[in-house]
């Protein structure tokens, strides 16, 4: 199926190219033609009327269906990026592999040192919004009469607040720099527990070097992301009290932020060429590879996305055929009297075909305006969304249109031209093919 539709928009793209190297041929060398037809378009303005219309309709079906398909896009991977995985995430080299076995020997104790080298570096240090150590453990965390599994994170409080920005604080309120013994942990997490902000809990875990440790802590809030998985087991702490409570100073991982996603591929590579030249001995995971909810979340909207975007096209392209041929048929009469005055056959059916072009080109400009003006007022007010698969919170849908937009609206004016074009050439054969007699006196 991907070659088949890499091999149907290079075909489409090279039958596009021919319309416009005939229209422009024939400005050049029959621009009497090309102005007749540009004349007949206004001319006969109820048929134009009808079915610029339609293609508008089109047009603007495909615009807005495509920003809103962008911006659920947009929406999610921004929500994981900032809600969990940051950008880039940083360990030493053979963590993910080896870390549940040798947990020792694959911490990041020169962590700073390469936070340092990356923030300072000229050609990354405008493109990073954050960089955030983190260490990650897991454990047992009980009221006294309820116990649950926990996964923790703990961080440095001042990079969470923009590391979280997508997550949020349903109860309670957010960790401040500086407080001791103080934890935000996932809504579903305090449902099960059956525990609520100012409760005192206690956290037990097992640690490389000190054994069975155990912290008491007390929940601040508790917080709400796009994932209710990550919320059932989710617990934040500050990356000294972690510290305390695993009895070393390390970091897991080092999570990297960039100001925008755009400059993901360049910050990747000059990342990884500083590892080499500092001879720092790290791994690398990007967001896309952590994100494995994310990749099928949208693997499933993309199949149903394109089968609904399969659907629309077809109607479309029945309701523009439609039109265009009742428009031809309407002007029989008018075939059979140009024939009698010696015009030839190939001239009407250029003429059929240019007003078909010009009349695609306009709908396609108006359709793609119009999508411009609806998004900006459909964005002033939002749509409200219930929440995706496996998520615990709806959220507000927009008309994203933006460089991304550019393939689905290059795709709509595309339909918009091919779909005219060819909507016209089979009714215009058919109505040139009948003999002057039978043209003259059609109804």
């Amino acid at each position: 199926m991907k070659y088949l539709g890499i091999f149907l928009d290079i075909f489409s793209n090279i039958l596009l190219a021919g319309v416009f190297i005939y229209l422009i041929v024939l400005i050049i060398k029959n621009n009497y033609l090309f102005l007749i037809a540009l004349r007949n378009v206004f001319r006969n303005k109820r048929r134009s009327l009808i079915t610029i219309l339609a293609i508008t309709v089109g047009v603007l079906a495909i615009i807005l269906f495509g920003g809103f398909v962008n911006d659920t896009f947009h929406g999610f991977r921004e929500a994981n990026i900032r809600s969990q995985l940051g950008h880039l995430q940083i360990a030493k080299k053979g963590y993910k592999e080896f870390n549940s076995r040798d947990p020792i020997n694959y911490k990041m104790y020169n962590f700073q040192e390469i936070k340092d080298a990356i923030l300072n570096d000229p050609q990354l240090k405008n493109k990073i919004e954050g960089i955030m150590p983190e260490i990650n453990f897991s454990g047992l965390i009980s009221t006294g009469d309820t116990s649950e599994v926990f996964m923790a994170r703990g961080i440095d409080i001042e990079s969470d607040r923009i590391f979280s920005s997508f997550d949020t604080v349903v109860k309670g309120k957010k960790l401040l720099k500086g407080e001791k013994g103080k934890v935000v942990i996932g809504n579903v997490l305090a449902q099960n527990l059956s525990a609520k902000v100012g409760d005192s809990l206690t956290t037990m875990v097992q640690t490389p070097k000190v054994g069975l440790n155990v912290l008491d802590v007390e929940i601040k809030g508790t917080t709400e992301s796009m994932a209710s998985d990550y919320d059932r087991v989710i617990l934040k702490m500050s990356i000294e009290d972690g510290w305390l409570l695993m009895g070393d100073k390390y970091a897991d991982k080092l999570i990297i932020l960039l100001k925008e996603t755009k400059d993901f591929d360049m910050a990747y590579q000059r990342i990884k060429q500083i590892a080499k030249e500092k001879n720092f001995d790290l791994e690398f995971y990007t967001w896309e590879e952590l994100a494995q909810y994310y990749r099928g979340v949208v693997s499933l909207y993309t199949g149903i996305f394109n089968f609904i975007k399969v659907v629309i096209c077809f109607i479309i392209i029945i309701f523009i055929t439609n039109t265009l041929f009742m428009t031809v048929m309407e002007r029989i009469n008018e075939t059979g009297t140009l024939r009698t005055i010696g015009t030839t056959k190939k001239l009407i059916t250029q003429n059929f075909l240019t007003e078909s072009i010009i009349i695609g080109i306009i709908g396609g400009v108006f359709g793609i305006i119009l999508g411009y003006l609806l998004a900006s007022i459909i964005n002033a007010f939002g749509m409200p969304m219930p929440p995706p698969p496996g998520s615990t919170r709806g959220y507000t849908a927009n008309i994203r249109l933006d460089e991304k937009s550019i393939e689905f609206i290059y795709f709509s004016f595309k339909l918009s031209i091919l779909t005219a074009f060819f909507a016209a050439f089979l009714p215009a054969r058919k109505a040139v093919k009948l003999s002057i007699v039978d043209a003259l006196r059609h109804i």
